[in-house]
């Protein structure tokens, strides 16, 4: 009897690991996304040194849009970043801090969409959502922020799933 028993508490303590594949891929975007994240703390100051006309370096107008895109793909791939990396050392794939980086992404796709517009020599989209009275929404990354929000919210149910699993081992 006491033998069951040991064994069943050599299972419950079972660490949990993903699958070769998974962590291949995990691994490889940890990698990705870190060296974005540091070439962007390396390359920022120069983009920000040339939309202030710094340096002698001129930006041409439709450049603006490029920078301006760009920062917040930066910014994105910083948060998807550290958010890899709480996976990797949680070793579960759902977590408060991934849906809250989803969810600020999408804001920022979001927030980037309707006011970049405004900023000066920001050169107007090719698929604009939504244009009255001088306000101007950017089409792709409202669509792109508002999926991106969507899948947050689909994410929180996933985590309340992985919370009850949890409890019930």
């Amino acid at each position: 009897m006491e033998e069951k028993k040991t064994k069943m508490d050599d299972v419950e303590n079972e660490e949990q690991y993903f699958s070769l594949k998974f962590r291949i891929l995990l691994y490889t975007a940890l990698v990705l996304t870190g060296m974005s994240t540091l070439m962007g703390i390396l390359i920022i100051p120069m983009f920000l040194e040339a939309l202030m006309g710094k340096g002698g370096i001129k930006l041409e107008e439709g450049a603006y849009n490029g920078f301006y895109w760009q920062f917040v793909f930066w910014l994105s791939l910083s948060l998807f970043f550290f958010m890899l990396m709480k996976i990797k050392k949680s070793k579960k794939p759902f977590s408060d801090r991934m849906i809250r980086c989803f969810m600020m992404i999408g804001i920022l796709f979001v927030a980037g969409a309707v006011l970049f517009p405004f900023f000066p020599n920001y050169a107007m989209p090719n698929f604009l959502l939504f244009s009255t009275k001088g306000i101007f929404v950017d089409g792709w990354p409202f669509i792109g922020g508002i999926v991106l929000i969507l899948v947050s919210q689909i994410m929180k149910y996933g985590l309340r799933y992985q919370k009850e699993i949890d409890t019930l081992i």
